[in-house]
């Protein structure tokens, strides 16, 4: 009698609504009632690559908290994986993630529980501390660890060998407690002591392979499989244009989880894959290309513009880019092939608060460059310009009132924008720099019940203005730019399925309006 019907289930979890009042600001302003549903490209890709090595794969996207128990009982009772892989890449998910864990651990006691993602990824052996369920965290990017962790199970390797991962010394103990790894140390981190002070922890009962997990080449990928998703054709399609980033923003977790690698993929892989990809959803839909710079390589991006306006022509498309690319050589592409949405990451005008976050080493520079994109995309008839902006540590009188300046300038060429406070997420430089923060800014974190249970803080970014005052401000520049229609479109289009917009569109874009624009 086999012990196992199948290799590996992945679970997508749900987004946790919040309805304390420091959560309705920014990234984590959710309205409520709004069912989050697009695929997560990182547990897709991993699904995609472990079917594409000959392992069988499921995929469970569960999106409600009020639906775990129930969808999870019927998921598991179809039948047992080897391996349960959890995804843990926003913070909102990170409650849903335990729960999932500990009640398939009542169903499967012996089953592999592995989680993963940006935010979970960077928690590390934090995790493993504080829920027994979870045996395993894959820090990085998932595709290799996770087939090594199945190659673990059928005895081809010992769990000391697997990079980037971290697990519990009793794994070691399973094994005559052999290290075969120059890598392996117990797992050290920093955590919050209190609202001002950062520390360094280590945890002598958990381990960590301290090198990084080796990655795919998403050249050589196969095209994602979309079906691995209970009704996919429900889903925002998306393609795939690179991964990571070059930059060293210090507020931000791709830093930490890629180490500043970019990859891109090939024009002709690229055209290939979203000619598959229209294959399946039709020409009539929108394709968000994801990328975290989208346009890093000028000859690549200008032929996958070209290849785009030849083959699909009709398409829409858009992704977001770094003002301080060379995006003067393809940006007329772009628009010609189909894109009407430009988003950029600016998150401020001050050059001193640019620097400080790492965004760039020359602000007045990427400022002019900002400006001069401004004012290009203005030409287009009909594209959007999306600004993303951002209140962060360190923030003065003087450097809000240049960022207010810009806008000022610029505030009829500007369709919408995102602006939010500041939170900060385990590993990533803000988190590990925090008590410097501190002592030259006054910065601080909100740091309670809530938030610990979450493991990441909204940010009191100076003595100068605390994070509910950093949050009113942001909501009110955000009113200032916001086209009603556009904003709706730009914040719930790549959020919302297909037949969802369809039965609930004129109502929920009501309700949106009634929570955020018209909130006080």
């Amino acid at each position: 009698m086999k012990k196992y019907d199948y290799d590996i289930l992945l679970i997508d979890p749900p987004l946790e609504y919040i309805e304390d009042k420091t959560a309705q600001f920014g990234n984590l302003f959710m309205p409520s009632g709004l069912t989050y549903k697009v695929f997560n490209p990182g547990l897709l890709s991993i699904g995609t690559y472990l079917d594409w090595k000959g392992y069988s794969v499921r995929i469970d996207h569960i999106l409600s908290i009020n639906d775990i128990e129930k969808q999870l009982k019927k998921t598991l009772q179809s039948g047992k994986p080897r391996i349960i892989g959890i995804s843990g890449t926003f913070g909102l998910a990170y409650r849903a993630v335990l729960k999932i864990a500990k009640l398939a651990k009542q169903v499967y006691p012996d089953v592999l529980i592995e989680v993963g993602g940006h935010h979970i990824g960077l928690m590390g052996g934090v995790v493993l501390d504080e829920c027994k369920e979870i045996d395993v965290v894959v820090r990085y990017e998932g595709e290799i660890p996770i087939m090594e962790l199945l190659e673990y199970q059928d005895g081809k390797r010992s769990i000391s060998e697997i990079s980037g991962i971290v697990f519990r010394c009793s794994m070691l103990e399973k094994e005559g407690g052999h290290i075969n790894s120059e890598y392996i140390a117990p797992f050290k981190t920093k955590v919050f002591k209190n609202n001002s002070f950062c520390e360094d922890v280590v945890y002598d009962d958990i381990i960590e392979n301290t090198q990084r997990s080796e990655v795919i080449d998403i050249n050589d990928m196969p095209f994602v499989k979309y079906d691995l998703y209970p009704n996919f054709l429900t889903y925002p399609p998306y393609v795939e244009e690179s991964r990571g980033c070059y930059g060293s923003c210090e507020y931000c977790t791709n830093y930490s989880i890629n180490g500043k690698k970019y990859r891109k993929k090939e024009s002709e892989r690229f055209i290939e894959e979203l000619k598959y990809a229209i294959g399946i959803y039709g020409k009539d839909r929108e394709y968000p290309l994801l990328a975290s710079i989208f346009g890093v390589d000028v000859k690549n991006t200008i032929n996958i513009c070209e290849g785009i306006k030849k083959n699909f022509n009709s398409i829409k498309w858009f992704s977001e880019s770094r003002v301080d690319a060379n995006w003067e050589e393809y940006i007329d592409l772009m628009y010609e092939s189909g894109c009407n949405l430009f988003g950029i990451g600016m998150e401020t005008a001050s050059p001193e608060i640019l620097g400080l976050m790492g965004k760039t080493k020359k602000p007045e520079y990427y400022i002019e460059k900002t400006e001069k994109f401004i004012s290009h995309v203005k030409k287009y008839n009909n594209a959007i310009l999306h600004l993303h902006l951002m209140f962060y540590a360190g923030e003065t009188p003087e450097t809000v009132k240049s960022t207010l300046k810009f806008i000022t300038k610029w505030i009829d060429y500007i369709d919408s924008a995102h602006y939010s406070p500041l939170f900060d997420f385990p590993g990533t430089k803000l988190w590990n720099n925090f008590n410097f923060y501190n002592e030259k800014y006054g910065s601080t974190i909100i740091k309670n019940s809530l938030w610990d249970s979450l493991h990441f803080y909204p940010v009191n970014p100076s003595k100068y203005f605390s994070y509910e005052e950093a949050g009113y401000y942001t909501r009110v520049i955000e009113k200032l730019l916001m086209n009603k229609q556009e904003q709706v479109s730009v914040l719930l289009e790549a959020r919302i399925s297909k037949d969802e917009r369809e039965k609930i569109d004129g109502d929920f874009k009501q309700k949106f309006l009634d929570e955020y624009l018209y909130s006080k």
